[in-house]
């Protein structure tokens, strides 16, 4: 026989053993064999008491009785026998329900599917804006007015500073010499009365 419960074994379960551990542990598994067992469990919803459940040989042959929760002198009852070998444990219980321990696995492994489902359901998601309502990441204080300022309806579109640098000298310069010429056009025509006179008076 061995004994089995969370966290420790024994290969030589004894019934004082079995008196300490019962009131003291979530479950207690009784083994004769590899499939073979008897074993208990607290519940953890009302009505409080000891689930008792044996299986006898394979998963096809696993029972609950029926009439529980039971009272824990009745589990420590029911297993000491269990390790003496009296066969009397079982008719102590009365009435045992088989259960289909395939059919309980995959429904268990169902419900925790379901159960993960329904939490991230339940978690709150924050949705990503689109990409047209996204916020524009403001830019270093100064490195956007042109955008902006050339956005602005009536407004003139800036020119860059190495535009202004490279052009305006070249358009000053033209303008001052249209000037020039223009000046100097206009003293001449100004000039040319004065000057026929003198050479037809001479």
């Amino acid at each position: 026989m061995q004994l089995t419960w969370p966290g420790g074994n024994s290969d030589e379960p004894t019934e004082a053993l079995i008196r300490e551990l019962v009131p003291k542990v979530e479950h207690l598994i009784l083994s004769a064999g590899e499939l073979t067992y008897i074993q208990f469990a607290w519940r953890t919803l009302p009505p409080r008491g000891l689930v008792l459940e044996y299986q006898d040989g394979s998963m096809e042959q696993h029972y609950r009785g029926a009439m529980g929760p039971y009272d824990a002198e009745t589990c420590i009852s029911a297993m000491v026998k269990y390790l003496r070998g009296d066969p009397s444990w079982h008719t102590d219980i009365r009435v045992w329900e088989h259960l289909d321990m395939e059919k309980l696995l995959r429904d268990e492994a169902r419900w925790r599917r379901e159960d993960a489902r329904a939490a991230r359901r339940a978690r709150p998601t924050t949705k990503r804006p689109r990409p047209s309502q996204r916020r524009r990441r403001p830019s270093p204080l100064g490195s956007d007015l042109s955008p902006q300022l050339s956005q602005v309806p009536g407004a003139d579109p800036a020119p860059q500073a190495s535009e202004r640098s490279a052009a305006e000298p070249s358009w000053l310069g033209v303008l001052r010499m249209i000037r020039q010429v223009i000046s100097a056009l206009h003293r001449f025509v100004r000039s040319l009365p004065s000057r026929f006179g003198r050479h037809f008076g001479s």
